[in-house]
């Protein structure tokens, strides 16, 4: 709720628009999950930002590794772009509703 409230104030958001309260509610829970993240990469268990993963066994039954990006790393990504996009179609909208009213008053 604290990260709904915030958004809504700093996007200046109507609560009676479904599709900007939507947009909102999903910043707010993208918060929620980056928080959940991070505390999870302090972890020193988890601070490597690659980690060796079993990709296979060998004849003698040894594991077989890669080393590939933090799972945690991963994740905190691809919310990361969720939420820029998301922000990004938030003001785009108001970039072009702002535009058409301009134009609107001027013809």
């Amino acid at each position: 709720n604290e990260w709904t409230r915030f958004y809504l104030e700093e996007y200046d958001i109507d609560e009676t628009s479904f599709t900007d309260f939507s947009m909102v509610r999903e910043l707010a829970e993208i918060e929620l999950m980056l928080w959940r993240l991070n505390n999870n990469i302090c972890k020193p268990e988890h601070a490597q930002l690659v980690q060796d993963v079993i990709v296979g066994v060998d004849k003698e039954g040894n594991p077989l590794t890669r080393q590939e990006t933090s799972a945690f790393f991963n994740a905190k990504e691809r919310l990361v772009a969720r939420k820029t996009r998301i922000i990004k179609a938030m003001v785009g909208d108001r970039q072009e509703k702002y535009k058409r009213q301009k134009s609107f008053f001027r013809g």
